[in-house]
């Protein structure tokens, strides 16, 4: 290789070749969880619960998703900033699930 080969990142459509199976093994279980169990069991919750509960419950993924991040990969807590958006979309659509409710549509 030259230089200016070996300097230059991989190409996009090349497999890794230094993971280990453990690493394989996590991405496959993350596609495999995002791919099909994570929306086979969102359909499910909805012919289970109500459907306001099933949708405030699907709103407070940025939450719990902000914990993970910060926890798995080590970084620094998520800002004010962050939680509060992610606050306040979780109001809006309890709100909008409670008002739903008022107006006798479920």
């Amino acid at each position: 290789k030259t230089t200016a080969e070996a300097l230059s990142p991989p190409k996009w459509y090349k497999l890794p070749t230094t993971l280990t199976t453990a690493s394989w093994s996590k991405i496959s279980a993350g596609v495999l969880f995002v791919t099909f169990a994570c929306p086979a069991l969102s359909n499910y919750a909805l012919f289970q619960i109500s459907l306001g509960l099933a949708i405030t419950l699907g709103s407070i993924s940025p939450m719990y998703a902000m914990l993970l991040d910060w926890v798995q990969d080590r970084q620094r807590p998520p800002s004010l900033r962050r939680v509060g958006g992610a606050f306040l979309a979780i109001v809006g659509v309890v709100v909008l699930c409670l008002w739903g409710m008022e107006t006798g549509e479920r």
